[in-house]
């Protein structure tokens, strides 16, 4: 995404959090102000955190990940976005810094069906999808 990231974060408690945060934050304004030569403030807001405490919702936060590329005209396919995870899950792509949640575990014990089913689960149109991006739009 151009102005913001998502990233769904196991961790021991809030306060590991709250470190993880400031260092990539930390590690991210150093960059920028060496990259863009700017002085000033490189993010408007904190980290927001939300918990997860089971994996239907674990899922559910995934797939609104992964559709958020999508839902911003950014590409046309979860696929397509090369900042996902969605390629790791659906497509079985190796990626060095992710491991498989809980909740994807679950879907199947079979690997190929499960990311048949994840693929489903994501890309499938609900109703409500559309009504969130008119939401979002004020439409």
């Amino acid at each position: 995404m151009p102005n913001h990231i998502h990233m769904l974060i196991k961790s021991p408690g809030l306060h590991e959090l709250g470190l993880f945060s400031h260092f990539i934050k930390r590690k991210y304004a150093y960059y920028h102000s060496k990259t863009a030569k700017n002085q000033g403030a490189s993010f408007e807001r904190m980290y927001k955190s939300l918990p997860v405490e089971d994996d239907a919702y674990l899922l559910e936060c995934g797939r609104y990940i992964e559709r958020n590329p999508v839902r911003a005209n950014l590409s046309d396919h979860p696929a397509h976005y090369d900042h996902s995870s969605y390629s790791f899950y659906a497509l079985g792509q190796e990626n060095d810094i992710l491991t498989p949640s809980p909740g994807y575990l679950a879907l199947s014990d079979d690997v190929q069906s499960r990311k048949r089913l994840y693929e489903e689960y994501v890309t499938v149109f609900r109703p409500q999808d559309e009504y969130a991006k008119a939401e979002k739009f004020g439409g």
